[in-house]
C-alpha cells in the first residue's frame, strides 16, 4: 500500500489567473515538451486560467508578492489572530489643516513635517504583546486596465508615547522614542512583525516624498490582546479651540508632559515594597505600573495634561501594591510645573503630609523628624503655553 501512494513522483502545481480574460503570455511560452501530461490543463469554460508547474514558473517570474493570510476565526485549531483595520489617504492640503495629511518620510529626514501625517494610537495591555502591521496603498485616481501604477515608496512608523495621551503629537520629544522604522519601499505592500512591551504607541503610515497622495489600508494583527487601534484627528481638547476667547477672561490653555523616571531609598515598615505612583493634576488622576519588591523602582513612564490653572502643582504621590491588604502610602510630592519651554529634571524627597502638620505645629519629637526621610523622586517635567507645541 505504501507503494501505491508514495511511489508517484509529486509535483507543485500553481493555479494563475489573467485579470485581462486571457492566459498570460508567460505560461504559453514555457516549454510543453517539459511538462508532463495532466500537469497543466486548461479549462474550456475558463479560458483565463491555467494550471503551472511552480519549477517551471519561477524562472519567468519578475516579482512575486505573498498574500499572508491570518486565522481570526477564534473557533478554529491552532492559533487565532484579533484583528483591527482601517482604511485612509495621504492628502495634501493647507498647513495646518485636517486636509494637511502627507507630510512624507521619517523622523529623521523630514523632522518639521513628519507629524503632518495620519496619526493612529493603540495599547498593548499585556507585558509583551505579538503584532503583525501590515500596510497596503493603491492610487487615489481609478487606473485604467492597460495603465500601470508605479508603488509609491512608504514606510511604517511607531512612536511610544504618553500613557494617557488623546490627541495629535506635534513635537518629537525625547519621551516618545521611535520603536519601528520600516522602509520606505516602493512596494505596493509593506509588512512589520515584532514584539511591544506594554505602553501606548502612535502608529504612522508615511509616504517617502512630503505631498504624495495615495489611499492605503492599515491592518493590526495580535495574538493575545485587543490594541484597540483608532485614528486620533484632533489636535488638542476640544475646550482649547476657545482658547481666544478663554483669554480675554484672563484664561490660557497649558500643557505639560511628565515623565515619571525612577525613586530611591523608600521606606516601609512591614512586608515587601511593590511601589507605584498616581499623578494627580486639576482632577485627572493616572497611576504608573506596579514594581515589585524594590525600594529603589524604575518606571520611565510618561502623562501628558492640559491645564489651565498654572499656579496649582502636580502632586505624585508613592504607594506600596498589597494584595489583600489596602495599599500602604509611602510619601507625596509636589511639582509647581510652571511654563519652561524645555523638560528639566528635578528630584525632590518625599513627605508624609500628617508627619509635616506634626512638625509645623511643633508636636514633633526628634524620633519623628529622623523617621520622616520617606526616600527621593525623579521626574522630568516640560510645561508649554501652547496646546500645538507637544
Amino acid at each position: 500500500m505504501k507503494t501505491i501512494f508514495k511511489g508517484r513522483e509529486k509535483v507543485n502545481m500553481v493555479c494563475l489567473k489573467d485579470p485581462m480574460g486571457k492566459v498570460t503570455d508567460e505560461i504559453e511560452a514555457v516549454d510543453e515538451s517539459e511538462v508532463i501530461d495532466g500537469e497543466r490543463d486548461v479549462d474550456e469554460g475558463e479560458a483565463d486560467s491555467g494550471v503551472i508547474p511552480w519549477d517551471d514558473l519561477c524562472p519567468v517570474l519578475s516579482l512575486l508578492t505573498i498574500c499572508r493570510l491570518f486565522n481570526t476565526n477564534v473557533f478554529a485549531l491552532g492559533r487565532a489572530w484579533k484583528e483591527k483595520s482601517v482604511v485612509g489617504k495621504w492628502t495634501k492640503g493647507a498647513k495646518g489643516t485636517s486636509a494637511d495629511r502627507s507630510g512624507g518620510g521619517t523622523p529623521h529626514r523630514y523632522p518639521q513635517t513628519f507629524l503632518r501625517n495620519p496619526q493612529y494610537i493603540f495599547d498593548v495591555p499585556v507585558q509583551e504583546e505579538e503584532l503583525v502591521i501590515q500596510l497596503i496603498q493603491w492610487p487615489l485616481e481609478v487606473m485604467d486596465a492597460e495603465t500601470s501604477h508605479v508603488p509609491l515608496a512608504i514606510a511604517i512608523n511607531v512612536l511610544q508615547i504618553e500613557e494617557n495621551r488623546k490627541y495629535r503629537l506635534h513635537t518629537l520629544l525625547d519621551c516618545c522614542p521611535l520603536m519601528v522604522g520600516c522602509g520606505p519601499s516602493s512596494t505596493r505592500e509593506l509588512f512589520h512583525r515584532g514584539f511591544f512591551s506594554r505602553g501606548r504607541f502612535l502608529l504612522i503610515p508615511t509616504t517617502e516624498v512630503p505631498g504624495d497622495s495615495a489611499n492605503y489600508f492599515l491592518r493590526i494583527f495580535s495574538l493575545n490582546s485587543d490594541v484597540k487601534l483608532r485614528e486620533v484627528k484632533r489636535d488638542y481638547p476640544v475646550s482649547c479651540r476657545f482658547q481666544f476667547l478663554e483669554s480675554c477672561f484672563g484664561q490660557q490653555i497649558f500643557v505639560s508632559s511628565v515623565t515619571i523616571k525612577d525613586a530611591q531609598g523608600l521606606k516601609r515598615q512591614m512586608g515587601s515594597c511593590n511601589p507605584y505612583c498616581v499623578v494627580i493634576c486639576e482632577g485627572s488622576k493616572v497611576k504608573t505600573e506596579v514594581r515589585h519588591n524594590t525600594k529603589d523602582p524604575i518606571w520611565n513612564m510618561s502623562f501628558i495634561f492640559y491645564r489651565k490653572k498654572i499656579d496649582k502643582p502636580i502632586v505624585i504621590r508613592v504607594y506600596s501594591h498589597n494584595f489583600i491588604m489596602p495599599d500602604n502610602f509611602l510619601g507625596e510630592a509636589y511639582f509647581p510645573a510652571l511654563v519652561n519651554h524645555t523638560k528639566a529634571e528635578i528630584q525632590t524627597d518625599l513627605v508624609n503630609p500628617k508627619m509635616k502638620k506634626r512638625i509645623g505645629s511643633g508636636r514633633s519629637d526628634s524620633a519623628d523628624s529622623a523617621t520622616d526621610n520617606r526616600g527621593s523622586i525623579t521626574v522630568e517635567i516640560l510645561t508649554e503655553d501652547d496646546p500645538m507645541a507637544v
